[in-house]
């Protein structure tokens, strides 16, 4: 009964009924998602700010009316979010959606229309809302979470390797067909941080922590991820530091200090620094190394 409720719910994501928000994810513009003011706000801090104050933490649209098309649009509350006008949306949108009339009465012929700003009696109900800097996948499973308060999580492709990553997914969609596409912790931190979602947040470390391999983890110490986000940083620069034994004699450590020094790691001096900070300021493991490599 439960797990038919929230197969319910999470369906409603995919349509229009009851919702006055259409998103549409950069990446994926054929493929729009459906939410509601009042569910989303009473969910999340972040969108009732936003939403009551019709987007005063940026520009309004009208203050762009006229812009060419080389200027920059309006960014709602940072760079995920974008209010994009009728005209905007239609010259973005155009090239996804075909202009015979073959189709003109059909859903999907609705749906075109809808999403170029066409169908004004259509488009009028909504609030559209451009996302990017992410995924399909990810915005929607944050919807599914705000929803539900459920997330899905798969394992991270840089420590179990592609092969094993697709058996994952192929197992799972077997054994959970019914349930959103799961996704990475990583994708979903950068979202639950950009929404103030905090339980969320520590929901995504947890899992993190455990995607994380011994073998692997100097690659995702001296990621992007690491260097944007602390919390982040933390998480994987404890667990190597707790295996610092193995991991300073290993290849893979050795290869990244020598990538360091050829300055071919972005973010890589930082980091290092950081690391070597944490080492110095914990208790001497037996057979601790000062030298790196």
């Amino acid at each position: 009964m439960i797990e038919s409720a929230i197969t319910n719910t999470i369906s409603l994501i995919d349509t229009e009924l009851v919702h006055d928000v259409l998103f549409i994810v950069d990446s994926s513009p054929e493929r729009p998602l459906f939410g509601s003011k009042s569910a989303l706000s009473a969910a999340c801090p972040y969108f009732k700010v936003m939403f009551e104050s019709g987007f005063k933490e940026s520009k309004s649209i009208e203050d762009y009316a006229g812009a060419s098309e080389d200027e920059e649009e309006p960014y709602i509350a940072g760079s995920i979010l974008k209010l994009v006008d009728e005209a905007s949306q239609e010259l973005r949108l155009a090239r996804y959606f075909s202009a015979d009339g073959s189709d003109e009465d059909t859903p999907i012929s609705k749906k075109r229309k809808l999403l170029a700003g066409q169908d004004e009696e259509a488009a009028s109900h909504y609030t559209r809302i451009l996302i990017e800097d992410t995924t399909y996948e990810a915005f929607r499973a944050l919807l599914v979470y705000l929803a539900t308060g459920d997330i899905y999580f798969e394992p991270l492709l840089s420590q179990i390797g592609q092969e094993a990553f697709d058996s994952f997914h192929a197992k799972y969609e077997i054994d959970h067909p019914d349930k959103p596409k799961p996704v990475s912790p990583l994708s979903m931190y950068r979202l639950a941080h950009r929404y103030e979602l905090d339980d969320l947040r520590a929901r995504c470390l947890v899992q993190l922590n455990r995607s994380l391999v011994d073998s692997k983890l100097v690659r995702e110490a001296f990621s992007e991820e690491c260097f944007l986000y602390t919390e982040i940083k933390d998480v994987v620069h404890k667990r190597m530091a707790s295996s610092w034994l193995s991991i300073q004699k290993s290849k893979e450590w050795i290869d990244t200090m020598k990538q360091i020094e050829a300055g071919a790691l972005p973010y890589s001096s930082t980091l290092l620094a950081s690391f070597m900070l944490r080492k110095a300021s914990e208790p001497a493991q037996t057979g601790f190394q000062r030298r790196y490599y």
